[in-house]
């Protein structure tokens, strides 16, 4: 099967069906047929080698066309093949216990990251301003925003269970801004942090292209992680690919990046909009 989708799934492209004319009766059966395939992929009685025979496709730049409905493949196996959550575990994630899989780290951290989020925006102590230069005429570098803001994450992280830490290297040789882990688990449980400032030329494309395709494919990740935009105003933001101007607001701006996800996706990637232009 997987020899099947190798060969002949660089010949077509998922099938869309015309809007007039009519159908290629040959590329719409073989389409069919590989979407099937990689259809059954995601079965749990698939055999144990699937995962790693699914990234090898995945590793197969002939078959882009067929990474979207692949990718959901390699995360329904993950699920089918983590170990199941007892109701101890279930119990102690609701008492704010440890996480129970990387669907509780990514929460939990999530809420880390709120709380701090709002504590730059309108705390006591004025956070917002160790991450403007020059006497806030200029936002900070990235790597700079990403270092204040681990140092922070690091210090609610209390347990020695937790790490926060930068620069980790993930699936391809890639190295994710943050990778928050969890140490008294049986298995790996990370959850990859990608950072960027809303002026950032990967603004758009970060998600998808670092987060999605290399950073959430960390085993231990399970298809989960984390965008964080550090927003600065809307005369710094990208302009939207497809609207064709720039976001106005940190909310339209993690409205539109949400946009870009599907339902699945949604399900395990989160979107953080921090908000460093101060009170008001």
């Amino acid at each position: 099967m997987m020899l099947f989708i190798k060969l002949f799934g660089s010949r077509c492209a998922p099938y869309q069906l015309p809007s007039s004319g009519s159908i290629d009766r040959q590329e719409y059966e073989l389409s069919r047929l590989i979407s099937q395939m990689i259809q059954r992929l995601q079965d749990t009685d698939i055999a144990p080698g699937a995962i790693k025979a699914t990234k090898k496709l995945l590793n197969q730049p002939e078959l882009a066309e067929w990474h979207p409905s692949l990718r959901t493949a390699l995360q329904a196996q993950r699920i089918s093949n983590s170990p199941p959550v007892s109701l101890e575990q279930v119990r102690q994630t609701l008492k704010n216990g440890p996480p129970a899989n990387a669907a509780d780290l990514k929460s939990l951290t999530c809420e880390h990251i709120r709380y701090l989020a709002k504590r730059i925006k309108s705390g006591d102590t004025n956070d917002y301003r160790q991450y403007w230069k020059n006497h806030g005429e200029e936002p900070q570098h990235e790597e700079k925003c990403r270092d204040m803001f681990l140092s922070d994450l690091q210090l609610l992280f209390s347990s020695n269970r937790f790490e926060a830490r930068p620069e980790v290297r993930c699936s391809k040789e890639k190295r994710t801004d943050i990778m928050v882990s969890y140490a008294d688990s049986p298995f790996p449980l990370n959850v990859p942090i990608e950072i960027k400032r809303n002026k950032s030329r990967e603004l758009w494309s970060g998600i998808r292209q670092q987060l999605i395709e290399n950073y959430a494919q960390d085993p231990g990740a399970e298809g989960y992680g984390i965008y964080l935009v550090f927003w600065f105003g809307s005369k710094d933001a990208r302009f939207h690919p497809e609207e064709g101007r720039r976001p106005k607001t940190p909310e339209k701006l993690q409205e539109l990046l949400e946009q870009s996800l599907d339902n699945e996706e949604r399900k395990r990637i989160e979107v953080c909009v921090v908000d460093c232009t101060g009170p008001g």
